[in-house]
């Protein structure tokens, strides 16, 4: 059964793109597929990945 965790707040910084990474990676470290979807309009997630890239 697929497992949905979404982390909001109207609150800028408060690392929520942070913790959804953090939490997503040690779902991949398990074997486990992951899928992360910023619906941010700053796409913090999205330069977060052109970085380790």
């Amino acid at each position: 059964m697929p497992l949905l965790i979404s982390a909001v707040s109207g609150k800028g910084g408060a690392g929520k793109t942070t913790a959804a990474i953090l939490i997503a990676g040690e779902y991949a470290l398990q074997g486990k597929r992951v899928l992360l979807i910023d619906a941010d309009g700053r796409q913090n997630l999205q330069e977060w990945w052109r970085r380790c890239e």
